[in-house]
């Protein structure tokens, strides 16, 4: 059993790095993104390129820079992670805006329930999202700019939360979770978008803290504490976004496999831990389903909603995103029965449309579209922003770098994918790495990775709800990848 445990986990490094590499491959052909940007970003990218290789090359430098951030990496991280969070904050207050696509239906929403039954009926995946809408409305304060400085909370909370993770796993390695999570946080717009993508990533962080905590804690009480931690979050992830719990299948993959290499030899305190578990999840679970069941806010008809068939068939579609011909026939559709026969025969029509060989190209360009995209898919949704940018002030400065008629919008997608591509770098290049809490997040990435080849994908947004794991694994893997770049460099020269 332990060289069949020990061939899975093997398997599952060269998948993911074949998966990843894909992406990394696609994400630095950047020719749209270069012809796209000024002037004055490219130059201070080249600046900036030709710096780092003199800092690498010259000796005296490279012991000035080195011996810099061995006395005062910790202050560094530390002022560069505060400032990341204080910068979420400025955006949020400076470029909040209406949002359109289906965040937008739901603000409308909350203010007139009655106008948009339909639509909870067809997704009633966004109706415990539409209920705390509901809720901020009734304070007063449902406003664009207040909820984009709520989601600014929850996203510096996120970031926050993945450092005790780390320290969990590895407190040798949080400044560099710091460092990491300071690029993200400073080239990530979607702040200024109300939605299930950014609202579900502090639950994501809190079920992995939840998870490691209990795996790493020592103290008895604190494992179970983490515990119900872990299944309060697991059942209220699911809820704002469903897809977001593919990484705890990956737990459970993962600790049936190490189950299987100790020959099912388990002690009386992972019983406990697992029950208390079990328990909360039920009880939460319970909890939310009688909420929206018996909730008062809005009428919904369950018959009406869409089955994981549509969302299959969509996926099959053109580019694998939304298609709205698909959305239409399942609202024209008069039962549960009829949409999922609908769905099912649009899914057995494009896969004999395409064949083995058509599909295989498909699901390339599929995982490319799901993927590559570093600014994770901003402005690619229906009237995502309709605003115009402002041509002075700190809000003009900030808006023409993310609003659609910036003049400065091209450098936001040329650097978000140049951060995007290291990022990726770092994910590649640390297959060396095999500990067993990488290997569980590298099968949480393969296990996203197939979720949005299935269902409906198309654009990189759906790859935010993973962005904890991605931040938490490429600070795992560094040290490795950093001595595989050094030697790629060094065999180059």
């Amino acid at each position: 059993m332990k060289k069949l445990v020990d061939f899975i986990q093997q398997s599952i490094i060269y998948i993911y790095t074949f998966l990843v590499g894909i992406t990394l491959f696609s994400a630095i052909q950047l020719n749209q993104y270069i012809f796209g940007a000024t002037g004055i970003s490219v130059v201070t990218i080249l600046g900036i390129i030709v710096i780092m290789t003199l800092i690498y090359k010259v000796e005296i430098l490279h012991k000035v820079i080195r011996s810099f951030f061995d006395n005062y990496a910790f202050i560094v991280a530390v002022i560069l992670f505060c400032l990341a969070i204080i910068w979420q904050f400025v955006l949020a207050m400076k470029a909040a805006t209406p949002i359109g696509f289906d965040v937008g239906g739901i603000f409308e929403a909350a203010k007139s329930p009655e106008t948009f039954g339909d639509y909870f009926s067809n997704y009633p995946n966004n109706l415990l999202l539409l209920l705390i809408f509901g809720k901020i409305n009734l304070l007063g304060i449902l406003t664009w700019e207040n909820l984009a400085l709520i989601t600014a909370v929850l996203v510096s909370f996120s970031a926050i939360l993945n450092l005790f993770t780390v320290y969990f796993i590895d407190k040798k390695k949080v400044i560099t979770l710091m460092y990491i999570e300071s690029f993200w946080l400073f080239l990530y717009p979607m702040v200024l978008v109300p939605y299930s993508d950014s609202w579900v990533l502090p639950l994501v962080s809190l079920y992995l803290l939840g998870y490691f905590g209990t795996c790493y804690s020592k103290n008895r009480f604190l494992k179970m504490l983490f515990a119900i931690i872990m299944g309060i979050n697991i059942v209220l992830a699911y809820y704002i976004k469903p897809s977001s719990i593919i990484p705890v299948i990956a737990i459970a993959i993962m600790y049936f496999l190490n189950l299987l290499k100790n020959k099912f030899k388990v002690t009386s305190l992972h019983l406990v831990t697992i029950l208390i578990l079990c328990s909360t999840l039920f009880l939460v679970n319970t909890c939310v389903k009688d909420i929206q069941t018996n909730q008062e806010f809005i009428q919904i008809d369950s018959n009406k909603s869409f089955p994981p068939l549509h969302f299959i068939a969509m996926g099959l579609s053109e580019n694998g995103g939304f298609n709205g011909e698909d959305v239409t026939d399942m609202q024209l559709a008069k039962s549960v029965n009829e949409r999922k026969n609908i769905s099912l025969e649009k899914i057995k029509k494009r896969l004999s449309d395409r064949g083995i060989l058509g599909y295989i190209r498909f699901i390339y360009r599929k995982h490319v579209l799901n993927t590559a995209d570093g600014s994770f898919g901003w402005l690619k949704e229906g009237n995502f922003i309709v605003a115009n940018a402002k041509k002075s002030g700190i809000s003009g400065m900030i808006q023409n770098f993310i609003y659609p008629d910036g003049k400065r919008l091209g450098d936001f997608f040329l650097i978000a994918q140049l951060w995007w591509c290291a990022w990726l770098s770092l994910l590649v290049l640390g297959y060396k790495e095999k500990s067993r809490p990488t290997n569980l997040l590298r099968l949480a990435v393969i296990g996203g990775v197939i979720f949005l080849l299935i269902f409906e994908g198309g654009r990189s947004r759906y790859l935010i709800q993973f962005i904890p794991v991605l931040l938490i694994l490429a600070t795992l893997v560094a040290n490795k990848s950093l001595i595989t770049m050094k030697r790629i460099l060094s065999s180059v020269h």
